[in-house]
């Protein structure tokens, strides 16, 4: 029998964190047999309790793609940087991130980028690429996604985002 206890971070009031932090001890005065755990620690737990695994897990840290795209516009770069959330290490060459950019109209381009190195749990890395833009103008929306090399998603939700297409002035 165990307690699971999260404070989400805010990055921003840090006196949630110490608030949080008093209410953990005071707990844990109360309850001696209490473990203490991250919120990390706790959705890993989470997972492992209701019959899952902890494998082939990313978490989507940051995005380089601008707000605003100027048309016409032949190719943008698009970065993305993960972090390997799982229990297990993501060999290179058999994982692979799904760029996806589509216009208004739904018309779609992807761009398949496989790791080059291991990422082992906990490491990160930046996974950029070369998306063509057309010149229709509106809100587009781009989505990132990781797969192991036989096209099996993982189990973690894609970035999703949206960006302007906008005409020269």
């Amino acid at each position: 029998f165990f307690f699971l206890f999260g404070l989400r971070q805010k990055e921003t009031v840090s006196s949630s964190w110490s608030l949080g932090l008093m209410l953990l001890q005071a707990a844990a005065a109360l309850c001696p047999g209490l473990k203490v755990v991250s919120p990390h620690e706790a959705s890993y737990l989470a997972r492992v309790a209701g019959g899952s695994d902890n494998d082939n897990m990313v978490a989507f840290l940051a995005d380089t793609l601008a707000d605003s795209v100027q048309a016409p516009s032949s190719k943008a770069t698009v970065g993305v940087t993960l972090r390997n959330d799982g229990w297990n290490v993501l060999p290179a060459h058999t994982t692979h991130v799904t760029i996806t950019v589509a216009d208004p109209k739904g018309a779609k381009n992807k761009a398949f980028v496989p790791l080059t190195t291991d990422l082992g749990v906990g490491a990160t890395a930046h996974v950029t690429a070369q998306l063509q833009i057309s010149a229709t103008q509106g809100e587009w929306t781009y989505s990132v996604e990781v797969s192991t090399s036989n096209n099996k998603p993982f189990k973690s939700p894609p970035w999703q985002s949206r960006f302007v297409v906008h005409s020269q002035k």
